[in-house]
């Protein structure tokens, strides 16, 4: 006989929460050698990653500033 579609899913969902329990989460570290970056996941809008998003820094050309205006 075989097992019904209910008892298929607790088995799977048993095996992911063991599997969550085994392997520790560990958070892998991001290096760059960029002076400034600034990642985000552009679904949810969570940043992902940033290294010194906070600095100014003069632009590098009339042609981003242009791109800018008409943007922003």
């Amino acid at each position: 006989m075989m097992p019904g579609r209910h008892s298929i899913l607790s088995f799977v969902a048993a095996i992911a929460v063991m599997i969550q329990i085994v392997v520790p989460a560990s958070a892998q570290l991001f290096e760059t050698k960029a002076l400034r970056a600034h990642m985000i996941d552009a679904e949810t809008g969570t940043v992902l990653f940033t290294k010194d998003a906070d600095d100014l820094f003069p632009p590098a050309s009339l042609g981003k500033l242009m791109t800018m205006e008409v943007v922003f």
